[in-house]
């Protein structure tokens, strides 16, 4: 199992997989907590009878399964290797699969967790700004879509006249003229303008 790194994934590597068997599959390494139940699924590893998860599992341990052993420990004995058995062995892994959906719940219990938490913190730190009709504005150049180039351009264009609250956050603007500009604007791309 490899990312998509253009070192593994060439046409010379490629003919060496090919003529020597070699099963390559391409995994998305950026982003594994994306889906916590199925991560979560992945780690279950039994040790002897007792079933646990652990959370650093190797994507060696996930590509071959928990029963293989790296070159080193059929040299350096370790405890898993000395202590295994595979009755017991088999007995866990029943065992772990009886007691998945209890894995699963724990795992999307522990993400809704995480989220309520990084909402809080994200939430400590945004200032809502709040407008009314008639104040002056200025509006970011980078939410219009057109963007002049050159990195000496301006950020904020205007000055605008809040025209109207559509609601929480959203505003309708003028121009100076009175000309209404088209769409609705979010406070998080304007700011006020002081004369």
């Amino acid at each position: 199992m490899t990312d998509k790194g253009t070192q593994l994934d060439n046409e010379e590597f490629r003919k060496y997989y090919e003529e020597n068997k070699i099963d390559l599959r391409f995994t998305y390494v950026a982003h594994p907590q994306a889906n916590g139940q199925a991560e979560v699924a992945n780690r279950i590893i039994l040790d002897g009878t007792t079933c646990r998860v652990i959370t650093g599992a190797t994507s060696f341990m996930l590509a071959y399964g928990p029963e293989v052993v790296v070159p080193v420990e059929i040299s350096h004995l370790s405890p898993r290797i000395q202590v295994y058995n595979a009755k017991e062995n088999e007995e866990g892994k029943r065992l772990a699969l009886y007691l998945i959906d209890e894995v699963r719940d724990a795992a999307h219990a522990k993400i809704i967790e995480y989220q309520k938490k990084a909402f809080f913190y994200y939430n400590l730190r945004v200032k809502e700004r709040f407008f009314k009709q008639g104040d002056l504005v200025l509006r970011k150049v980078e939410a219009t879509g057109v963007r002049q180039k050159g990195k000496l351009a301006p950020n904020w264009e205007g000055p605008y006249m809040v025209k109207s609250v559509q609601g929480r956050g959203s505003y309708k603007l003028e121009t100076m003229d009175g000309e209404e500009v088209p769409q609705t604007w979010h406070a998080q791309n304007l700011k006020v303008y002081y004369i």
